[in-house]
C-alpha cells in the first residue's frame, strides 16, 4: 500500500505516479502557521494569567495589549515563514541540480512544505512545555512599571533538555524528508539532495538554539 504521507517513507511517497504533492505540502505548511499562531496567542494569555494583585481595569488593558501583540506578531510570523519556505525550496532545488534535473521549483516547494510536518507534530509538546515554564513564574500587577519590567525580563527556557530534544528530533526528521523527498522528485542521487538538506538542517538548528 502506498504511503499517505512522507513522514516515514518520503522517497516512496514522492515517487508515486500520477501524484501531485503540491497541494498537500502547502496544506501542511499552512497548518503549521495556523497552529503556531494559535499557540502563540494562547501563551500570551497564559502569561497575563500569571499576573497577581492586578487592579480592576487590568482585564480591559490586557485585551488591548493582546491585540497589539498578536496582530503584528502574526504578520511577522507569516512573512518570515513564507520567506523561509521559499529559501528552503530554492536551496533544495538549485543545489540539487536545478533545471538539469527532472524536478521543478514547485516540486521543491511541495517537499519543503512537507518538511514542516515534524514541526507541526511537535508543536503541542512545545506548547505544553512552554506553558509549564510560564506557570512557574508570577508577575506583580500592582504597579504598571514593575509589571512591564517583569514581562520584558520574562524568558522561556529554550535551552533546556526538552526544547533541545524536540529541536533535534524536528530538525533531523525534516532533513530526512527534504533529502529523500527531493531525491525522488528531482530524480537525483540521495547524496546530491543530502548536502542542501544538511545546510537547511544546520541553519534550522542554529536558529532554534539561539
Amino acid at each position: 500500500m502506498a504511503p499517505q504521507s512522507p513522514l516515514v517513507s518520503p522517497a516512496e511517497y514522492f515517487e508515486q505516479e500520477p501524484h501531485n504533492p503540491h497541494t498537500a505540502g502547502l496544506v501542511v505548511f499552512i497548518g503549521y502557521l495556523v497552529v503556531s499562531i494559535a499557540m502563540f496567542a494562547l501563551l500570551v494569555n497564559v502569561i497575563f494569567g500569571q499576573v497577581e494583585n492586578a487592579p480592576p481595569e487590568f482585564d480591559r488593558a490586557v485585551d488591548q495589549a493582546v491585540s497589539e501583540i498578536i496582530v503584528p506578531m502574526t504578520f511577522f510570523l507569516v512573512l518570515i515563514s513564507v520567506l523561509a519556505l521559499l529559501v528552503i525550496a530554492a536551496l533544495m532545488h538549485y543545489l540539487s541540480g536545478g533545471s538539469r534535473t527532472a524536478g521543478s521549483f514547485g516540486n521543491a516547494v511541495a517537499v519543503a512544505g512537507w518538511a514542516y510536518a515534524p514541526n507541526l507534530l511537535t508543536l503541542p509538546l512545545s506548547y505544553a512545555h512552554a506553558r509549564y515554564e510560564i506557570q512557574q513564574q508570577t508577575f506583580d500587577g500592582s504597579d504598571p512599571q514593575t509589571l512591564e519590567r517583569q514581562l520584558e525580563m520574562a524568558q522561556l527556557d529554550g535551552t533546556g533538555l526538552v526544547p533541545f530534544l524536540l529541536l533535534v528530533v524536528t530538525v533531523g526528521w525534516s532533513v530526512y524528508i527534504l533529502a529523500y523527498g527531493t531525491a525522488a522528485t528531482h530524480d537525483v542521487d540521495l547524496s546530491d539532495a543530502l548536502l542542501p538538506a544538511a545546510i537547511v538542517g544546520i541553519g534550522a538548528f542554529v536558529f532554534g538554539v539561539v
